[in-house]
């Protein structure tokens, strides 16, 4: 009978299945895809490899194949686990760490020695903090998934000195944020971010009537006058808007693939994009 674990076909042989990360152009995590050998080309020595999603093909060696399997590994490292990787912001910006020592004798909570390499510090974490940043850095979209290579820029751009603000104090995006079409679009009046009425999470019913606030700001906790719950609330809806995105860059790297081009965007309905704040949106 065949064997049920398929790590019992040696690395890079026919039939071999492994899983590997890809990115867009944009360095945006498109998603973990599987993948498996089909075929030996000799002389070369490569691996013609074939993805189940969507039935694209690549050849890799097996020192490539090699290094697939690491990162693999890397991927399922447990919050707090030695090796275990994050980003945490200090005054003068982001640096990214990585767990480096479990202390059995630590007084108190802080018992992960976190190293970072950029500036060769080391601190003393608790598992409770690393779980926080790690919630953090997810509702910011500071790291992709995993918590590995291909970190991307944060979507939104907060007021510098917090609070609400006029639409000439704000440069907001040409573009939905969950979409990325143009069109009719609710502004964030917190951040640079905007939205189709339909695209918001939690999704609205109405336009506001006052100042609203869209769920990265929510979630980012620099509202004040939002609970816990509500931030709570609203990492779950940028979660939901971040699969959304997933979604649509997966099938826009499929048909990338299939077709060897870009998938063009659809044109926008209503003429250009409408960059004003939600009380102005709804006057126009």
């Amino acid at each position: 009978d065949a064997p049920d674990d398929d790590k019992d076909v040696p690395i890079g042989e026919v039939g071999y299945k492994f899983r590997k990360q890809f990115f867009d152009d944009q360095g945006d995590e498109v998603g973990w895809f599987s993948g498996e050998v089909i075929k030996i080309h000799y002389p070369s020595g490569q691996r013609r490899c074939l993805y189940e999603s969507g039935g694209f093909q690549e050849n890799l060696t097996v020192p490539q194949l090699k290094k697939l399997l690491d990162l693999e590994g890397e991927s399922k490292i447990e919050v707090g686990e030695v090796g275990y990787k994050l980003r945490k912001q200090f005054p003068d910006g982001w640096f990214d760490g990585v767990v480096v020592r479990v202390l059995r004798d630590a007084i108190g909570d802080d018992d992960r020695v976190v190293h970072y390499p950029e500036t060769d510090k080391y601190e003393d974490l608790s598992l409770k903090a690393l779980h926080r940043l790690t919630r953090l850095a997810k509702s910011e979209k500071l790291l992709s998934p995993g918590g590995k290579k291909g970190l991307v820029n944060m979507p939104r751009i907060p007021l510098s000195q917090g609070g609400n603000a006029s639409d000439d104090e704000i440069s907001h995006n040409d573009l939905c944020e969950t979409c990325g079409l143009g069109g009719d679009l609710l502004c964030c009046s917190t951040c640079n971010l905007v939205f189709h009425l339909e695209c918001t999470r939690p999704k609205l019913a109405t336009i506001p009537e006052n100042d609203w606030s869209c769920a990265y700001c929510i979630a980012s906790g620099e509202i004040p006058s939002k609970t816990r719950k509500q931030q709570q609330a609203a990492r779950a809806s940028v979660e939901e808007i971040e699969l959304t995105k997933q979604e649509a860059r997966k099938k826009a790297f499929l048909h990338m693939k299939q077709t060897g081009r870009s998938k063009p965007k659809p044109s926008t309905k209503g003429g250009p994009s409408r960059r004003s704040p939600s009380r102005k949106a709804a006057q126009k």
